[in-house]
């Protein structure tokens, strides 16, 4: 049977709720053999930093609603009976590991002792060569675009500001940043806020990365689409935010997350 690992940010908001639905999936198909914690990390900033950037950048509104989004999400876990990455792999009999970054090389070592085929991954860190190529089959990356276009960091805002689809992409990681080959797309409406962008691409997650992985054990792959072009952009600055319209959040998408909850 395939030998899965989950390598995942620190991230209670997203990463944490994503991966609780996603791991039973995962297990009807595949061994689920241990789970990786790292730092949350956007870019060079990491911990308070995260925050302090988001009210910089997008302003006091946007970042008191999506303080709010984050907030409630986590009232719901603390009121559940799992609320924390131990409880999780606890509950689903998975080892629970911790770094501060995928490329220590006692995780690569981690991965070859124990004979990982494919390693989801929801990291804000690069991956480097040496864990590239630690597991059998590969390393599958979610990006919450249409790749090619938007390479690199605040998919969904360059998008906007480039007038290209919206949308996620599993694709195989490689060397190169968020350019390796496609294993699922999933295309969403442009006329909506980020925030309720990624409520959406999150509760996709469990199913796409399930096709992601026997699509990627079966070696199957998809071009992209002819009609949008490659690019790759940073972190967008509080000029980039005045200069195009683009929606961050809004209020009415606390009302869309509790409704589909």
């Amino acid at each position: 049977m395939i030998r899965l690992a989950i390598f995942t940010a620190n991230d209670y908001t997203w990463a944490f709720p994503a991966w609780k639905r996603a791991i039973p999936e995962l297990q009807k198909q595949y061994r689920v053999v241990g789970l990786y914690v790292f730092p949350d990390q956007l870019g060079k900033f990491k911990g308070a930093r995260i925050s302090l950037w988001y009210r910089r950048v997008f302003g006091f509104w946007n970042f008191v609603i999506l303080g709010l989004y984050a907030s409630k999400t986590r009232l719901v876990q603390l009121c559940s009976g799992i609320k924390t990455w131990r409880q999780l792999s606890n509950k689903h009999g998975l080892t629970l590991h911790t770094a501060d970054t995928p490329n220590d090389p006692a995780v690569t070592q981690w991965i070859k002792d124990n004979k990982i085929d494919v390693v989801l991954i929801t990291v804000g860190q690069v991956l480097k060569k040496e864990i590239i190529g630690a597991p059998r089959v590969g390393i599958i990356n979610k990006h919450a675009a249409m790749l090619p276009s938007c390479r690199g960091l605040f998919p969904y805002f360059w998008a906007h500001a480039h007038n290209q689809p919206t949308g996620v992409t599993f694709h195989q990681v490689e060397e190169k940043i968020d350019a390796g080959k496609i294993l699922v797309q999933k295309e969403y409406a442009r006329n909506q806020s980020m925030l309720r962008f990624y409520i959406q691409v999150f509760r996709d997650f469990p199913d796409l990365a399930s096709r992601a992985v026997e699509r990627l054990v079966r070696g199957e792959y998809q071009n992209p689409r002819p009609d949008i072009p490659s690019s790759y952009s940073g972190l967008p600055t509080r000029v980039d935010v005045k200069k195009n319209d683009c929606s961050i959040a809004k209020w009415s998408d606390l009302l869309y997350a509790v409704r589909r909850d």
